[in-house]
């Protein structure tokens, strides 16, 4: 690297960069109060040097989260009974799945019986067949 930065810093770095983003900051900021230049920035997301992009995509999920659930506390406590109970729903069944709040579908055949798959050999042999398969 031709950049002032060594390759044992950049655990350091990230670790600033995702604070600063999960507090709100642009890319573009981060890079001006850590001083890292815009070629030397792109060069690790290019490269995923590090995994400096992966962790990047990851701060981004990250914060989008924390922006969802804090969303989903705002709305839980609506005083309209239709998003307060489409939202409580929601968070139970997506953040209390664990604990039994998920729904679940089974799916059996008649009375309970188990489900049977009858396979149309016709219909098999109507499937056209991958070309690198057959060629090869």
């Amino acid at each position: 690297m031709t950049d002032t930065y060594k390759s044992h810093d950049i655990e350091d770095i990230t670790l600033k960069v995702r604070k600063l983003y999960l507090d709100g900051e642009s890319y573009t900021s981060i890079q001006q109060e850590l001083d890292i230049p815009a070629n030397t920035w792109d060069s690790w997301v290019h490269k995923d040097y590090k995994e400096f992009r992966t962790n990047l995509q990851k701060f981004k999920h990250e914060r989008i989260i924390r922006k969802a659930e804090a969303e989903l506390e705002v709305l839980i406590d609506s005083e309209d009974e239709r998003i307060k109970t489409s939202n409580l729903q929601f968070a139970l069944k997506t953040l209390g799945k664990d604990q039994g709040y998920s729904d679940r579908t089974e799916v059996t055949g008649k009375g309970g019986a188990a489900v049977q798959f009858v396979l149309n050999k016709d219909l098999i042999d109507d499937i056209p067949s991958n070309t690198e398969e057959s060629s090869s």
